[in-house]
């Protein structure tokens, strides 16, 4: 599978993922891990997220940069790993906002300052389809198989 269709088989399964683990690092060095919505992932691996402006994540991605997300659904799963960003791009927040959001950030809009959004840029990204273990390559080749993407 060249890197192109393989990207297209990560994105494929991000676009259907919509609740994902975002990893970080706690004071400690720890690692924290919590759900997050994933808004409007990119072929070029760029993942977007949205979170209040005094979530322990911002401090946590402003002491550790390096970030993973991990995505399972039917069958398919996906690990990410890559650098995050905190951004308060309002023409941004605008873009990727829709209206059930009002309700998780208590009624905020996507131009107020409580609410920003994390960016995570990926180096890397693995992936396995449902069949990836078993010895039927049509079927491991129909549901993306496995892989690796270095960004």
């Amino acid at each position: 599978m060249s890197k192109d269709e393989a990207m297209n088989v990560v994105n494929n399964m991000l676009s259907e993922h919509q609740t994902t683990m975002l990893v970080t690092h706690d004071k400690q060095g720890g690692l924290v891990s919590r759900p997050m919505t994933t808004q409007d992932p990119k072929k070029d691996g760029t993942i977007w997220f949205f979170v209040s402006s005094d979530g322990d994540v911002i401090d946590e991605v402003k002491a550790n940069s390096q970030v993973n997300i991990a995505y399972a659904k039917e069958g398919n799963y996906v690990s990410v790993s890559g650098m995050a960003s905190i951004v308060n791009d309002t023409e941004k927040k605008k873009e990727l906002w829709y209206a059930e959001l009002a309700k998780w950030f208590e009624g905020q809009s996507p131009e107020s300052p409580d609410v920003v959004l994390i960016k995570v840029t990926a180096d890397t990204a693995r992936y396995w389809g449902e069949n990836s273990g078993g010895s039927d390559k049509g079927k491991r080749d129909q549901a993306g198989g496995s892989g690796r993407i270095d960004y």
